[in-house]
């Protein structure tokens, strides 16, 4: 039997350390002495031995303690858990350091001031002149015809929203600044019909890959990255993650949204699409 002290000194923890084990039922030593202090036996040296190891690889003490409760442990099963759980921790940080590295290159202050009147009427412009351009595809999701004052109303709220800054950070995020974004637009605006249908085309065969999401983290991951890719093409932005995000929630919480998804491209793929993208970015 060896006492708090002499464990302590054996696995590099702290007496304090031990003592907090007992009291959530992580570690509790199944003898004492009769002046009342901790003694461990070997059972419970082989349980601390587990909870160190689980402890390195990042497992909540909270999470520990179940698996070990639960018996016979399957640590393989475990450890691919937690490891998926990691890779979905490092890509969110990774994007998040995009995110940060974008912001960083403009070589200025970041600025969350609004669109001037004229910066808003550009944006809008384009906005209302590409959704013209996609007046059929549009009325075969909805099923109702794309009616004058709902490109009204449209042009209205974008020119709204633009001038209060009340979407400024979005566009802050995907593309680092307001004249990045007036840039894109119009180089977007700029591309030739057979641009836009390669990228279209591209789009709709990676969205049909979703419509059976491969059990595998690796083929997911690779289907997200096409994803992220062709959005930054057909965007002219660097980093695709929030509006991905963004777009992955959406098809996940809002049955619409979801509903126009999968009459295009196959039912599930709306939940499918959600998942992935989240899981990569760490946001699931």
């Amino acid at each position: 039997m060896k006492t708090v002290k002499e464990v302590a000194k054996i696995a590099g923890l702290s007496e304090r350390a031990l003592r907090h084990y007992d009291n959530i039922g992580l570690l509790v030593p199944k003898k004492r002495s009769d002046a009342g202090y901790r003694l461990y036996d070997d059972e419970d040296l082989k349980r601390l031995r587990a909870i160190a190891f689980l402890k390195e690889m990042e497992i909540p003490l909270s999470e520990i303690k179940e698996i070990l409760d639960a018996g016979k442990c399957d640590y393989n099963s475990i450890l691919r858990a937690q490891k998926e759980k990691l890779v979905r921790k490092v890509n969110k940080l990774n994007g998040l350091i995009r995110v940060i590295d974008g912001l960083d290159s403009e070589g200025k202050n970041i600025s969350f001031e609004p669109f001037t009147e004229d910066e808003a009427k550009t944006v809008s412009d384009i906005l209302i002149k590409e959704a013209k351009e996609k007046e059929a595809e549009i009325k075969k999701v909805t099923s109702k015809p794309v009616k004058k004052e709902d490109i009204a109303e449209m042009k209205k709220t974008v020119e709204t929203n633009l001038t209060k800054g009340e979407i400024g950070e979005d566009i802050l995020r995907m593309y680092g600044s307001k004249e990045n974004y007036l840039k894109a637009l119009k180089e977007i605006d700029s591309m030739t019909p057979e641009e836009h249908k390669a990228l279209e085309e591209e789009l709709k065969e990676i969205y049909h890959s979703f419509a059976k999401l491969p059990k595998d983290q690796t083929k997911r991951h690779k289907l997200v990255q096409r994803l992220e890719d062709n959005t930054n093409k057909m965007y002219h932005m660097s980093n695709a993650r929030s509006m991905l995000i963004a777009g992955a929630r959406s098809y996940i919480s809002d049955a619409k949204v979801a509903g126009v998804i999968d009459s295009l491209y196959g039912e599930g793929v709306a939940q499918n699409v959600g998942k992935a993208v989240l899981e990569y970015y760490g946001e699931g």
